[in-house]
């Protein structure tokens, strides 16, 4: 939850990290910017998703970890992604 909170708040998400989860507060666009997976494959999926409608480049430090769960993401996320 943590590093979820961390990572939401760098490209310029208003949340807040509860006991048991997280409170998020909607915000036009998400901005550019680096944040860190924590080599926690959840984190990075979850934010190259949330890139996906970022104004501008987000980068996401150690992605390698997806490979965890989900062998191939990346080829499948760029095979849905919208251009920009």
């Amino acid at each position: 939850i943590a590093a979820m909170t961390e990572a939401l708040s760098q490209v310029g998400a208003r949340v807040e990290a509860l006991p048991d989860g997280m409170r998020i507060e909607g915000v036009q666009r998400l901005q550019a910017g680096t944040v860190q997976s924590c080599g926690d494959h959840r984190i990075a999926m979850s934010m190259a998703i949330a890139a996906q409608c970022a104004r501008g480049a987000m980068t996401i430090e150690d992605v390698s970890c997806t490979e965890t769960s989900f062998p191939g993401f990346w080829q499948m996320l760029e095979s849905v992604r919208v251009k920009k």
